[in-house]
């Protein structure tokens, strides 16, 4: 079905945001005018590959490029037309509200949010009836694209998803009408409400035509404090079927009366604590009655108190970027308590100030010097406590194999919801301890202790930086999946070559690595035998010898610059014992998150796949609820409550979890993309800004080397495709679900990552330029340009622009 009516609607995931929050009113006994929307799906068809891309290289500051591109895109969706089906069930739906005249609204995916409400953005028909219903959706769809819809769609990154959903809603024929905020917006005094209103359709406020009376009440005790009668000498009214300015002979009367003014106050109170934020409410009275027609948070509000107390905290220092389901992020939680790392290893370094904001990650600097001195002190007492720690992540992940192979042999189709709990109390159970390595990662305190530890003998900062380059490698303790996987698909590439058949290599390379395409993302992505087919037929072009000879001869130059090292200078136990902790934590970060990555994965295609059968909800769902959320849910036999439900469509807007000082606090939805955005202001900048230019930008030499290319940016998985032979590659940080482009790439950018992170790692062993750390290359270049990467000096030139 394209269309849901509003008394009908329990997610915003098809009905955008301003219709889910009018079927939220409705649901909460609000006067809200029946509707229906047409769900963004029966537009999305229309949206095809064209608009993306005209979308996405729209520049928002070049007014002629604006209109030309929304006049290219309205030309292209004019191309298509709506199908009789979908126009039968519109106006099948139109009739079932029993009326003659509807408003017709948009209802875009970011509409009516609490970062972005895009107000008078998108077109809005009053007055509608049965014969211009069809166009006036049309025309609605259409606006999505208008020159102001676009500029502002591109200035506030709004390119991810194009699709909109319309409301069809009974017309109201106000006697007045108009706009109503739970706060003072001119004060931003939370203890005001302010009323405007004006005669007849509310339109004539948007218009900007009439002036319309103001009312400030006190929001305590629905007291009138202010009235600012103007006069009014013409409203908007329908006469004849058609909206028409008509000449008001009584301009100067106060617009609603007194006991109006104070039911509506108690109205948008009502609203406010709904909604829990401050709100712009649209409202309408006729004959007496009044009618709530939108609400939206008030986006120009900023409540600053958690970003203020998150500031105030100290210097943030931004870590990485990566955005994962709720399930993961908040494993997190479990894994960083005191108790539980004291349990698991002995010892804590538990977290006590953290910012995990809808991805975007932050640590206190202040908490690194306790970091360090937790460290120290357990260095202090042992100078073999580096080697226990990695020995109990070694015991760690042995544990993950033993529970990954027991959750792959067990049946799960008939068990009970009890057996489910406790099958998925023991996937559960072990995916916390696999993430306690992840939050306990002692590298940075390891490349700091070294190095002061050689600059106490006085060694000088050329031989420093040399000795740490040459021993902060990844060392091949066992294979590492991520590495391995592209060298052995080169031996099959080369067996293909050769003419030799290669079907039963394929299955096993599947079975061995297929889960790395996306374990953690919120759909079920694996790459199949096509993937591997079109990265063979693209390797195929190479010397694939020299490749493999590449890789391998890297990493034995690199285990031999390792031993040379040590055999050159003369270390003492302690520097020795701290090279080593380098290169077996460099090794456990990769090997520990690859194990905990492909238990994740076996789990959610087993019992989490089984639990979202069971209780009938999509898989990836059930994977932005919680582990007691889904404990909750199997000892209730599988009934999900309206506040899960409610909670899971917040988390899909976004989430995020807040540490200070050793107190955690979860946000979701609006709220939490408005805490991302003011610390990412202040926090996530880069550190060579004053040098900086539009032309040329900074960052760590990961692998040396010079290239031009064309520049291609991945901002998620599907963006692989679009990379060619020879491109370079720009992503906030390499995955191994990227492998396929960087086959094709003749250098790779990093907004994140040292010189040990996989694109650095994958670099030296491909024998491609590589460049790391700089914080917003993924901003700063675009699709197109042309690049010099230069992986001598660390400097990416941009030597021309698209």
């Amino acid at each position: 079905m394209n269309i849901i009516f509003l008394k009908d609607i329990i997610a915003a995931e098809d009905v955008g945001g301003k219709g889910f929050n009018l079927a939220k009113m409705i649901q909460n006994n609000f006067n809200v005018p029946d509707g229906f929307v047409i769900k963004y799906s029966a537009f999305k068809n229309h949206i095809n590959k064209d608009i993306e891309e005209l979308v996405n290289k729209c520049d928002a500051d070049d007014e002629d490029n604006l209109r030309a591109t929304s006049n290219q895109i309205i030309n292209i969706l004019k191309t298509y037309t709506i199908s009789d089906e979908i126009k039968k069930e519109i106006i099948d739906s139109y009739k079932q509200l029993n009326c003659k005249f509807v408003a017709v609204r948009s209802s875009a995916i970011s509409e009516d949010g609490k970062s972005y409400a895009w107000a008078g953005q998108l077109e809005t028909f009053l007055n509608i009836d049965e014969n211009n219903l069809i166009e006036s959706v049309i025309k609605c769809w259409e606006s999505n694209f208008s020159p102001r819809a676009l500029f502002y769609r591109v200035k506030n990154r709004f390119t991810s998803d194009l699709s909109m959903a319309v409301i069809v809603q009974k017309m109201i024929q106000s006697d007045a009408s108009g706009v109503a905020f739970s706060i003072n917006p001119t004060t931003n005094d939370k203890n005001e409400i302010c009323i405007e209103a004006v005669l007849g359709l509310g339109e004539s406020i948007v218009s900007g035509k009439v002036t319309p009376d103001t009312y400030i009440i006190d929001k305590d005790i629905y007291s009138i404090k202010s009235k600012d009668i103007r006069n009014q000498t013409t409203k908007l009214i329908m006469i004849n079927n058609q909206n028409n300015w008509t000449t008001n002979h009584e301009c100067n009367i106060q617009k609603i009366d007194d006991n109006q003014i104070l039911a509506l106050s108690k109205i948008i109170k009502d609203i406010e604590n709904l909604y829990k934020y401050p709100v712009d409410v649209e409202w309408a009275i006729e004959n007496g009655i009044i009618y709530i027609l939108q609400c939206r948070p008030i986006t120009t509000y900023k409540d600053n108190e958690i970003v203020s107390t998150i500031q105030n905290a100290g210097n943030w220092i931004f870590y990485v970027s990566r955005k994962f389901n709720w399930f993961v992020e908040n494993t997190e939680i479990s894994s960083t308590l005191k108790s539980y790392q004291q349990e698991i290893y002995g010892f804590d370094l538990s977290t006590q100030n953290y910012l995990c904001l809808n991805g975007d990650e932050y640590s206190l600097e202040s908490d690194f010097d306790l970091f360090c001195k937790k460290l120290d002190n357990y260095f202090e007492q042992d100078v073999s406590f580096f080697e226990k720690f990695a020995k109990i992540e070694i015991d760690i992940v042995d544990e993950i194999k033993e529970a990954i192979t027991t959750l792959e042999n067990n049946n799960y189709k008939n068990a009970n919801y009890s057996q489910l709990l406790r099958y998925f109390k023991l996937f559960n159970d072990i995916y916390i301890k696999s993430f306690i390595a992840g939050m306990t990662r002692p590298d940075d305190y390891l490349e700091y202790k070294l190095k002061k530890e050689l600059a106490n003998l006085n060694y000088s900062d050329a031989e420093i930086d040399k000795i740490f380059s040459k021993v902060a490698t990844c060392p091949n303790y066992y294979p590492l999946a991520y590495s391995e996987e592209p060298l052995d698909l080169l031996r099959i590439a080369k067996k293909y070559k050769n003419n030799e058949r290669i079907d039963e290599l394929i299955d096993e390379h599947i079975k061995k690595y297929s889960w790395i395409k996306g374990p953690l993302e919120m759909e079920n992505m694996v790459y199949d035998k096509d993937d591997y087919i079109q990265r063979i037929l693209n390797l195929v072009e190479d010397n694939i010898d020299e490749k493999i000879d590449n890789i391998i001869n890297v990493r034995k130059n690199i285990e031999q610059d390792y031993i040379n090292i040590l055999e050159q200078y003369n270390f003492n136990i302690r520097i020795v014992k701290l090279i080593k902790a380098i290169r077996d934590f460099i090794f456990l970060r990769t090997y520990t998150t690859e194990f905990s990555d492909h238990l994740f994965f076996v789990g959610r295609t087993t019992i989490l796949k089984e639990i979202s059968n069971r209780i009938n909800i999509q898989l990836s769902d059930l994977i932005m609820l919680e582990d007691k959320e889904i404990v909750d849910i199997l000892n209730n036999n599988g009934k999900i409550s309206d506040t899960i439900i409610d909670t899971l469509n917040q988390r899909k807007i976004g989430f995020a979890i807040i540490w200070l000082n050793g107190n955690v606090q979860t946000l979701f939805g609006n709220e939490s993309i408005l805490v991302q955005e003011e610390i990412s202001k202040k926090f996530k900048t880069s550190s060579s800004n004053e040098i900086n230019t539009n032309t040329m930008i900074l960052g760590n030499i990961a692998n040396k080397g010079k290239v031009q290319g064309i520049a291609k940016v991945l901002n998620n998985y599907n963006d692989i495709y679009k990379v060619n032979r020879g491109d370079i590659l720009i992503a906030s940080m390499t995955t191994p679900d990227l492998i396929s482009a960087m086959e094709k790439a003749s250098g790779f950018i990093t907004d994140e990552g040292g010189i040990t992170c996989h694109a650095a790692i994958l670099s030296r062993e491909f024998d491609v330029p590589c460049i790391v750390g700089t914080v917003d290359a993924t901003k700063k270049i675009h699709d197109g340009d042309l690049l010099e990467l230069d992986a001598y000096n660390g400097r990416i030139n941009i030597l021309k622009k698209v």
